[in-house]
């Protein structure tokens, strides 16, 4: 049925971002390998997991974790603007490890507002090349980050979306029908495609750091149920971000399963 699904939407491309979530190793390479020989290199673009990229001659594909923002942030002074320079030396990082054409930017470690406001400049939203949504509808993202390259003159159809949270078909469709035409989009899909049996409950595997150098590690999220840390961590962070309750806080009942 996935196999189906793609073949008759040939524009949209994506890559296996299901390592940590699959129901087992070898279902993972089976998932991959099939996608490989049914599918074309120009949409089936690779593999997260390593090993199965190496044994089925795909090519590794992967963004950047929250994981060194959370840690930067922890060991950081505790101020906005020691943040704002925790979260700007992790990018000067990445940049020089990995040069500007790979650098896609994971915006909501503590919220994308915070970031696109406060933390992203001009001059490196244009060297850049993308975005990847984690924690927010990925239609909302996409229209947020179109407004946010056409306010600073640059290009929306130059750069490239990375959807990757809770992605499915019905999903992936709709994001290509409603912003496909505004940013380039390339989707990183996970459980929907190694782990979800309808005989078994999928898998929700998160790694995230607790503490650095002895301090609490947080991460707020664009979506409040993603929040992670210890509660007086949490309530600190927020007041250095000016964190404001979203809707989905005063109607969790809006919260997407």
């Amino acid at each position: 049925q996935k196999v189906a699904f793609f073949k008759a939407h040939p524009q949209i491309r994506f890559s296996n971002f299901g390592t940590r979530r699959a129901c087992c190793r070898d279902f993972l390479h089976y998932v991959d390998a099939t996608f490989k020989r049914e599918l074309s290199a120009n949409q089936f673009l690779g593999t997260s997991c390593l090993l199965s990229a190496m044994e089925n001659d795909l090519a590794p594909v992967g963004t950047v974790s929250h994981q060194p923002f959370i840690v930067a942030q922890a060991i950081a002074e505790q101020t906005r603007e020691g943040l704002i320079a925790s979260q700007r030396k992790v990018l000067d990082c990445l940049e020089a490890e990995f040069g500007p054409a790979l650098g896609i930017f994971l915006p909501d470690t503590f919220t994308t507002d915070f970031f696109m406001n406060h933390v992203l400049t001009e001059d490196r939203a244009r060297r850049w090349r993308g975005y990847r949504t984690d924690s927010e509808d990925p239609v909302i993202s996409g229209r947020r980050w179109h407004a946010y390259y056409t306010t600073h003159g640059i290009d929306p159809k130059t750069k490239l979306g990375i959807p990757s949270d809770s992605l499915n078909s019905d999903l992936v469709a709709r994001v290509d029908r409603e912003v496909g035409s505004l940013i380039p989009q390339s989707y990183g899909i996970g459980t929907f495609l190694t782990d979800d049996s309808s005989i078994s409950c999928p898998l929700s595997i998160v790694i995230k750091p607790k503490r650095a150098n002895g301090f609490e590690c947080v991460k707020i999220s664009d979506e409040p149920m993603k929040a992670m840390g210890h509660p007086d961590a949490v309530a600190r962070v927020k007041g250095l971000i000016g964190y404001r309750s979203n809707r989905y806080e005063a109607h969790p009942e809006n919260l997407r399963s």
